[in-house]
């Protein structure tokens, strides 16, 4: 960055420490910002604190100070981090909203689909199931350390790719949409059994329907079907559990597949 003649030697030390410390701190609120994790359920001052507090612990991890020839190369840098912020906390937010597209798909099976909760973190409107699987899903994520692996690799981030780099982001959506469909064929891969009997459930139901037509099968049914749901989502519980404890041992190598993706491309 060009600094004045007129600067002391004092000031030509911190003006490049603090801009390469602002675009540390730029990459780690795009993290911060979109990880669906313990944080984001805490106040905007807690969140702004744990950003600074990683902020002074990255800082010094990079020892090449930010070199621009114009206002426009920084803003760039600032965009570049942010972005590639928001693309490593993506990676994240993939494995933690496996709960919510499982809740999502049986859901309707249930008959529950008119049964919406307002979501203060995200401001839209959920179903109930789906809100509790996203909950779970987070409650498994914090016992199992995933936060834990989240922050390690931001700090790892820096040393792959450090700031003031002007990476090219949009090198590692090819690595994002793979990773969307490992995402989604291990939804489905949980949902399925749920869903399949629910199916029988339903059939079973219209059988009745058929041999019984004095009874109301409707009123009864809908009953019925949300009691066997309730009652299959709690017995996969345990294999909910290990299918997001398998996905979750992931989210490292698929970090480090992006960063490198990234990285490979400067």
């Amino acid at each position: 960055m060009p600094v004045v003649e007129a600067l002391n030697p004092l000031e030509r030390l911190l003006i490049p420490e603090v801009f390469r410390f602002l675009l540390e701190l730029t990459r780690i609120a795009g993290v911060i910002v979109i990880v669906p994790l313990a944080w984001s359920a805490a106040p905007v001052r807690f969140r702004i604190a744990l950003t600074l507090l990683l902020g002074v612990v990255v800082h010094g991890m990079t020892e090449t100070s930010p070199e621009f020839h114009g206002p426009l190369d920084a803003a760039l840098a600032v965009i570049t981090e942010f972005s590639l912020g928001l693309a490593f906390g993506f990676i994240v937010k993939l494995a933690l909203s496996i709960g919510e597209i499982v809740g999502d798909i049986v859901t309707p099976s249930m008959g529950l689909g008119a049964a919406q909760i307002f979501d203060p973190l995200s401001n839209v409107t959920h179903a109930v199931i789906t809100t509790m699987l996203r909950y779970f899903t987070t409650l498994v994520a914090l016992l199992l350390g995933l936060h834990r692996v989240v922050l390690g690799g931001l700090l790892e981030s820096f040393r792959i790719l450090p700031v003031a780099g002007l990476w090219d982001v949009s090198k590692g959506w090819p690595t994002i949409l793979l990773l969307s469909a490992e995402l989604l064929e291990c939804s489905v891969r949980i949902a399925l059994p749920i869903l399949a009997v629910l199916f029988i459930t339903n059939l079973a139901l219209a059988f009745v329907a058929r041999a019984a037509p004095q009874i109301q099968v409707f009123s009864v049914g809908f009953a019925f079907t949300i009691a066997i749901g309730v009652l299959i989502l709690v017995l996969v519980l345990p294999d909910l559990t290990y299918q997001l404890g398998a996905d979750f041992s992931h989210v490292g190598r698929r970090l480090e597949t992006l960063l490198s993706a990234i990285g490979a491309t400067q």
